[in-house]
């Protein structure tokens, strides 16, 4: 959504919060900031979003207190809470399977090189929607390597398992 605020004529740069839940955009000077505010609330209502805007005191508070990040920062960032929730769920798979150690090991090690490929390949470049599907992409292949180490029941119950994460359920694995 930053890159696509970035691209209004008469923004400068836009930021988000670390939670997500606000958006600072700075306005070049000489251009009507009143219309690009109107266009800027425009695309934040159509991305479904509750656009408010800080005046005065608040938003005084919003600039000192908050932590603001650029569209490439937020994808930096989301790539390494991914590969931190992504390894912290499938530590909880492992667990609740009784996987060995050594197929533990292994597990990990295929992640952890799938999300170091996606970090080579420049993740950050892009909006979100290709970084979700970068990052999907990340996940096939780490289903697709695990295949040969987990037995055949195991393996389905990965797909499903990863399947519903995906689909943004965070099912306890069976």
């Amino acid at each position: 959504m930053l890159a696509q605020l970035d691209k209004i004529a008469g923004v400068e740069r836009s930021y988000a919060n670390h939670a997500g839940n606000m958006v600072r955009v700075s306005v070049a000077q000489a251009v009507d900031s009143e219309k690009v505010v109107e266009r800027v609330e425009t695309v934040l209502t159509q991305e479904k979003r509750n656009p408010i805007r800080l005046r005065d005191t608040e938003l005084k508070q919003a600039l000192e207190q908050e932590q603001w990040r650029t569209a490439e920062q937020v994808s930096e960032l989301s790539i390494i809470e991914y590969r931190t929730l992504t390894l912290r769920a499938l530590g909880t798979f492992a667990d609740k399977e009784k996987l060995d150690q050594k197929t533990k090991e292994r597990l990990f090690k295929i992640a952890e090189e799938e999300w170091d490929k996606l970090s080579k390949d420049g993740a950050s470049q892009g909006d979100h929607a290709d970084l979700r599907a970068r990052l999907t992409d990340r996940v096939v292949e780490v289903v697709r390597r695990a295949k040969p180490i987990l037995n055949a029941q195991q393996f389905e119950r990965f797909k499903d398992w990863v399947k519903s994460c995906l689909e943004g359920n965070q099912p306890s694995p069976k």
